[in-house]
């Protein structure tokens, strides 16, 4: 997809999606009230969708390796792409399935850890500035 078109999107279900703290608090959304990290928004993320617990968990076996061979390339390329594949996932749910604060600050936290592996990861790359881009237009910045 056009990264023109992901921005616009972005910024429509993000800023039009009338989400607030207070509607938030009304639903019973997790981390009503309070800011939420993008760590967070990944761990909440599979709970909220149950549909996202594979990829989770393929990211975690992905990790596990890693952790027993740091310096292994395809541990390495293994990581990357099931962050990648986890966050591009994330980017694309139909809109409602998580709040946009869960679902795109897990987004955003996947392309990161994708990228301190692979910094020149192209779609990791895309994905990441796309959110930037919403977030820098967004009261709070972009999310830590």
């Amino acid at each position: 997809m056009n990264r023109t078109v992901v921005l616009a999107c972005l910024s429509a279900i993000i800023l039009g999606s009338g989400f607030s703290q207070t509607s938030a608090r009304a639903q019973g959304a997790p981390f009503a009230g309070k800011k939420i990290t993008c760590a967070e928004a990944l761990v909440q993320a599979p709970k909220d969708d149950p549909e996202l617990v594979p990829l989770a968990k393929a990211l975690a076996n992905a990790d596990a390796k890693l952790n027993k061979a740091p310096k292994a390339p395809a541990a390495q390329k293994a990581v990357v792409d099931a962050a990648f594949k986890y966050g591009d996932t994330l980017m694309h749910l139909a809109q409602g399935k998580l709040t946009p604060p869960v679902q795109y600050r897990a987004a955003l936290a996947l392309f990161r850890k994708a990228l301190a592996i692979d910094p020149k990861h192209k779609g990791s790359l895309s994905e990441k500035q796309a959110i930037d881009d919403i977030y820098r237009g967004m009261p709070g910045g972009i999310p830590k």
